[in-house]
């Protein structure tokens, strides 16, 4: 707002730019609210989609096999499922710098998203 002047007089016009600079930082404003909840809706969805990634390795390493071919199959997950999990892992490090970044900009964000997120953190212990 100080870069420059509220209103300067030349002798043939006159420059009134004080609404100007108002209207500019207000729209700054909503642009960088808009950035930041948007920055916040994809940590929710991606802390929910590394759970639903979870939840559908725990089902198949706890289940059960009743014939070979799903043995087979259990198997093989299992020797995947390591790799799976380094990769939500690197995708919860991700949210994290993104959750930081919504820090700096006081962002207020619910309190059990940042746990749903620590609770990812720990969850490939718990399979």
């Amino acid at each position: 707002m100080t870069l420059s002047e509220d209103e300067v007089n030349y002798r043939i016009f006159r420059v009134m730019a004080k609404k100007f600079k108002l209207e500019l930082s207000d729209q700054a404003t909503k642009i960088k609210d808009k950035i930041l909840e948007a920055t916040y809706n994809y940590c929710v969805e991606t802390v929910n989609d590394v759970y639903k990634t979870y939840t559908m390795m725990q089902d198949k390493i706890t289940h059960e096999p009743k014939d070979e071919r799903e043995l087979i199959d259990s198997k093989d997950f299992i020797a995947q499922a390591p790799a799976m999990s380094d990769a939500n892992l690197e995708t919860l490090k991700e949210v994290y710098r993104h959750f930081l970044m919504l820090e700096e900009f006081s962002y207020m964000y619910k309190d059990q998203d940042i746990e749903s997120y620590w609770f990812m953190r720990v969850w490939p212990l718990k399979i």
